[in-house]
């Protein structure tokens, strides 16, 4: 009797081993694409200044022209750009 009992509780594991195998052989492997992260502001009285770094860097550049458009209206009617350390003039003299 031990014998029978063996042969069925090797039966069993080995049709669950077979169906775990079947079971999860017929997923593609592919996992879903994870949401993207949702934009959050924060106040600016909650930044620390102290320990902001900023780099130096053709910030114009990195503007989308239609980004400029969107913000004011309408295309931009003139356009200047400075480089880093280049003195802007602001008005006659200043």
């Amino acid at each position: 009797m031990p014998d029978v009992r063996a042969r069925s509780v090797a039966a069993v594991t080995g049709a669950l081993a077979a169906l775990l195998v079947l079971a999860t052989g017929c997923e593609d492997g592919a996992e879903p694409e994870p949401a993207p992260p949702s934009a959050s502001s924060t106040p600016l009285d909650e930044i620390a200044t102290d320990t902001l770094t900023v780099a130096r860097d053709a910030f114009c550049a990195r503007v989308a022209p239609a980004a400029v458009e969107d913000v004011l209206g309408a295309p931009p009617a003139d356009a200047d750009a400075w480089a880093n350390g280049e003195r802007a003039e602001l008005a006659p003299g200043l």
